[in-house]
C-alpha cells in the first residue's frame, strides 16, 4: 500500500477547510455544486454540511480507497480513482463547467518522483479536457512542476464561468521555478482574486511545507488578459481563532493587514505575502540609493565536490599522506553553531583544507604525496559528480574574501577573509566588480539594512522557519550603492565595520541593542536621508518578522 508521502497526503485542518469553504460558497443560492478533486477523507464536506450544503451537491475524486470510503460517510458522491484517470464512465457526475465552486488541497509529490507514464497521462487529461493550454508550456511544466500544480490546472476546466476555485497550496508555488509558467497558465482562464497567509503557524505538523489559501474565479471568456489586482493578506492569528468571522474576502480586507498587488505581476505577490510593512516605506523611501547586488558584485555558488570525505581534508590526513601545502587552500564551512561566529575568518584557525589538484596527471605527479592520496581513492569513485567530472580529483575552485550566507535562522552575519579562501555549497562567494571595495561591500552586507532586505524578500516556504537564497535570488538583492558614498561617509563606515569584526554576531533582537552595530547602521542611514522611521523602525520591524517566521515553523492546533 502506498505512504501517505508516496500519494503526497497532507490532511487539512478542520478550521482551515471550513476557511476555505466559507470564501468558495460566498454569494452562491442554498444549493451550489461543489468539487473536491483529490477529496481526502471528505474534511471539506463535512465543512460544507455544517454550513447547511445539501451533501447531495457535493462530488470528491479520491485515489486511497480507505480515504474514500471515509469521505463517502458525508453523504456526497465520491469516485474512486485518479483525476488524471479517464472520467467518461462518471461524466455524469463530473461534466465540464458544471460546478459553482471547486475547493481542495491537492497532493504534494514533486516531480522527480512522478513517473515517465504517469506524467504522460497527465499531459494527455491537460490537452484532452483543457485544450486552451499550448503544449509546449504544459511540457514545460511537467519537467518542474509538482503533482499539485497540475491537479489545480486539470480542475480549472469542470468550473463554471463566475465559479470560485480556492486551493490549500504550499507557498512555494510562489518561488519555485516553473511559478511563472505555471501562473501564466491559471491567469489565461482564471483571476487569481486572493493569497492569505497564516504565518504563526504551520497547517501540516508532518510535511516541510509552508500552506497558503489561493482563492481564484474562472473567467467569463478563456484567454482573457489579466487585471485588477489580487488581494494579499495574512492573519495575525491562528486560523481556528479568526476562521468564524470570515465570510467574504471584504471580512479578510476589512479585518486584517493586507495590500492591493498587480495581477499580472506574480513575482511582487510573495513580497505583498510575507514582507513586514515597514519594508514597503523603506525600500520606497531609499529606492535612488539601493542597486542589485549584482551590479556590485558577481555572486558564484560555493563548492559542491560529489566525495567530501576525499576533499576535504584534516591536518591529520594531510600529514599522514605527506599533502603538499601549494595543493590545499583554507576551507570555510557556516559553523552548526553559529551563535559564536564572527564575521571575520581567520584561516588558521579554520579546521579543514581542500584539496585543488591540478588537472593534467602530469603536473599532478610532480605532487607525490597528493598522487599517492588521489590514487588511494580511485576505486571510491561511485557518486555521479565524481564521474561526470574529467578528471575525477580536479575541483573547479574559486577563491573569495567575501561570502553571504544561502540559509538563515535569527541571526544574519556575511562572512568575510583578509584573503582568498574557498567556501562550500552552504554559502555563495561574492566577487566585486571592478573600483568596489570587498571591505566596504562586507560593512554594507552586514548592515541590518541588507538584514531586512534578506528577510523581506527571500524563500521562507518550506515549514521549518528557515530562509533560504538562491543564487539567482541573490542578484536581485537591493544592497545599498556604496559607488555613491564620499569618502568621509566610506571612512566611517569602514571604521564602525572594522569594530564588529571580532565580536560574535547575535539574533536580531541582541544585534537591536548592540552598540556597534547601531553605530554602523546609523553611519549607513544617513546615506538614505529620505526614510524617516529610523534604525528603530527597521529593528522593530525585522525583529517582529523574524519572530513570526519562526513561530510559524511550528505545528498548528487549527484541529
Amino acid at each position: 500500500m502506498a505512504t501517505r508521502a508516496e500519494l503526497g497526503q497532507w490532511y487539512t485542518p478542520p478550521r482551515v477547510a471550513s476557511l476555505v469553504i466559507r470564501l468558495a460558497i460566498e454569494g452562491l443560492g442554498p444549493k451550489p455544486r461543489i468539487l473536491d478533486p483529490s477529496c481526502g477523507d471528505g474534511v471539506f464536506f463535512r465543512s460544507a454540511i455544517e454550513m447547511g450544503v445539501d451533501p447531495i451537491q457535493m462530488v470528491g475524486i479520491e485515489l486511497d480507497k480507505d480515504a474514500a470510503s471515509e469521505a463517502t460517510k458525508s453523504g456526497a458522491e465520491i469516485v474512486s480513482g485518479s483525476l488524471f484517470d479517464d472520467l467518461d464512465q462518471n461524466k455524469k457526475l463530473l461534466r465540464p463547467s458544471s460546478f459553482d465552486a471547486i475547493v481542495g488541497n491537492p497532493p504534494y509529490v514533486r516531480q522527480e518522483r512522478l513517473s515517465k507514464e504517469f506524467k504522460s497521462e497527465i499531459a494527455r487529461s491537460l490537452d484532452s479536457f483543457c485544450a486552451f493550454w499550448d503544449d509546449s508550456l504544459i511540457t514545460k511544466l511537467l519537467g518542474r512542476g509538482d503533482l499539485a500544480v497540475f491537479c489545480l490546472l486539470r480542475t480549472i476546466g469542470f468550473a463554471k464561468p463566475g465559479a470560485r476555485l480556492v486551493f490549500v497550496l504550499s507557498s512555494a508555488l510562489l518561488d519555485a521555478s516553473y511559478a511563472k509558467i505555471f501562473w501564466e497558465m491559471v491567469g489565461s482562464n482564471c483571476r487569481v482574486l486572493a493569497i492569505l497567509d497564516s504565518p504563526k503557524e504551520r497547517w501540516f505538523s508532518d510535511a516541510a511545507i509552508k500552506a497558503m489559501i489561493v482563492v481564484l474565479e474562472k473567467k467569463e471568456v478563456v484567454g482573457d488578459g489579466a487585471s485588477g489586482s489580487v488581494l494579499v493578506a495574512r492573519f495575525p492569528e491562528n486560523v481556528k481563532n479568526i476562521e468564524s468571522r470570515i465570510h467574504s474576502l471584504g471580512d479578510v480586507e476589512r479585518l486584517f493587514p493586507s495590500r492591493k498587488v498587480s495581477q499580472n505581476k506574480p513575482e511582487h505577490w510573495k513580497v505583498a505575502l510575507r514582507a513586514h510593512p515597514t519594508w514597503f516605506s523603506f525600500s520606497e523611501a531609499a529606492r535612488e540609493f539601493l542597486v542589485p547586488l549584482s551590479e556590485l558584485a558577481e555572486i558564484k555558488r560555493g563548492m559542491t565536490t560529489g566525495a567530501n570525505s576525499i576533499f576535504y581534508l584534516s591536518q591529520k590526513t594531510i600529514d599522514a599522506w605527506c599533502i603538499e601545502e601549494e595543493l590545499l587552500l583554507p576551507l570555510f564551512r557556516v559553523p552548526r553553531n553559529r551563535s559564536v561566529t564572527n564575521i571575520k575568518i581567520l584561516p588558521e584557525e579554520l579546521p579543514l583544507r581542500v584539496l585543488l589538484a591540478p588537472k593534467e596527471r602530469s603536473r599532478l605527479e610532480c605532487f607525490p604525496g597528493a598522487t599517492a592520496y588521489i590514487d588511494s581513492h580511485t576505486e571510491n569513485v561511485v557518486s555521479s559528480t565524481l564521474k561526470a567530472r574529467n578528471p575525477w580529483w580536479a575541483l573547479s575552485a574559486r577563491p573569495a574574501n567575501l561570502f553571504l550566507t544561502k540559509a538563515y535562522g535569527v541571526r544574519f552575519a556575511q562572512y568575510f577573509c583578509d584573503r582568498g579562501i574557498v567556501a562550500d555549497q552552504r554559502v555563495y562567494g561574492l566577487y566585486p566588480k571592478g573600483g568596489v571595495s570587498s571591505f566596504l561591500l562586507a560593512a554594507i552586507m552586514n548592515s541590518t539594512f541588507t538584514a531586512f532586505a534578506l528577510e523581506s524578500l527571500g524563500r521562507a516556504s518550506m515549514g521549518h522557519g528557515a530562509l533560504e537564497w538562491t543564487v539567482g535570488d541573490a542578484e536581485s538583492l537591493p544592497v545599498v550603492d556604496i559607488r555613491k558614498l564620499d569618502k568621509r561617509k566610506i571612512a566611517l563606515i569602514e571604521k564602525s565595520f572594522n569594530s564588529m569584526l571580532q565580536e560574535p554576531i547575535g539574533d536580531v533582537l541582541t544585534e537591536s541593542t548592540n552598540i556597534r552595530r547601531q553605530k554602523l547602521d546609523s553611519v549607513i542611514l544617513e546615506c538614505l536621508p529620505f526614510f524617516k522611521g529610523g534604525t528603530a523602525a527597521i529593528y522593530e520591524a525585522l525583529i517582529s518578522a523574524v519572530s513570526m517566521r519562526n513561530d510559524g515553523s511550528g505545528s498548528t492546533d487549527s484541529n
